[in-house]
């Protein structure tokens, strides 16, 4: 007769389900399902995301510890069944009109003077091309040779940089983001505010050096919000340096994707 030692786990490796959205640009694999012996016992999981993702979340987690990464442990005294939900941002649905200001300058609006080739007074002015007229060419954030939005910064408070109205679905998660570059090496720097129907949901500082490019990252939900109007305000007030601008305006959902792994038990007489 066989003997069966207490706690001997056994790993089987079995044909698995993946879900994969196709909005969603990741894939999410809990691990293979496990069978322990005479429980209660322990375990690891070994869970892998294929893709850029967001965050992830176990489920449940009673007896889990190590549940803030891909390998947590479980203590388990009978079958227990874990969902792993990643979340990524679904670059394919950008709500956001011209964000990457390839189509000139259109579908969006601005406090500040539409003033191509800057011939007149330049500050709380901006241009949209391929090449500043009066500032370094440090290309776009697209592709290095694309459209942009370039800005000489204004002397007169509250004024909006650009602003979009678009429509969302109510009660989801949606990832903002933006690309903003100095064109100068001395302060002061634009800092750039961003705003959703009128509420605050971050900051962007832009220092030098000149032509370094700097991301804006945040995830917003909607609540009980049809539209979202999105507003971008530069706090610094004053015409001296305080050049920069913007490209890669975007407004994505965020996407989620799950995948679960069972912890089996047996327990032998």
């Amino acid at each position: 007769m066989r003997k069966v030692y207490p706690f001997l786990i056994v790993s089987l490796v079995l044909a698995y389900s993946v879900r994969i959205s196709a909005q969603c640009p990741i894939t999410v694999n809990a691990g293979e399902d496990v069978w322990l012996c005479s429980p209660p016992a322990s375990t690891q999981l070994n869970a892998t995301i294929d893709g850029d993702y967001v965050d992830f979340t176990w489920s449940p987690l009673a007896g889990m510890s190590g549940f803030t990464t891909l390998s947590p442990t479980v203590t388990v005294s009978q079958t227990t069944t874990y969902a792993l939900t990643a979340q990524a941002v679904d670059l394919g649905s950008n709500l956001i009109v011209n964000g990457d200001f390839e189509g000139g300058n259109f579908g969006f609006s601005s406090d500040y003077n539409y003033n191509p080739g800057f011939t007149g007074p330049p500050w709380g002015s901006y241009e949209v091309t391929t090449t500043p007229s009066i500032f370094p060419n440090c290309g776009d954030h697209t592709s290095g040779s694309g459209n942009y939005m370039v800005i000489d910064g204004a002397d007169n408070p509250d004024l909006l940089v650009w602003c979009q109205t678009v429509t969302v679905t109510p009660n989801t998660d949606y990832a903002l983001t933006a690309w903003a570059v100095s064109f100068t090496n001395a302060s002061p720097f634009a800092l750039l505010e961003f705003t959703i129907n009128g509420t605050p949901v971050g900051t962007l500082s832009v220092p030098g050096p000149s032509c370094t490019w700097h991301q804006f990252s945040t995830v917003w939900n909607s609540g009980a919000n049809s539209s979202a109007t999105i507003c971008i305000e530069d706090l610094v007030v004053t015409g001296a340096n305080n050049d920069f601008a913007l490209d890669d305006i975007s407004l994505s959902p965020v996407c989620q994707v799950t995948d679960s792994v069972t912890v089996h038990t047996v327990s032998i007489a």
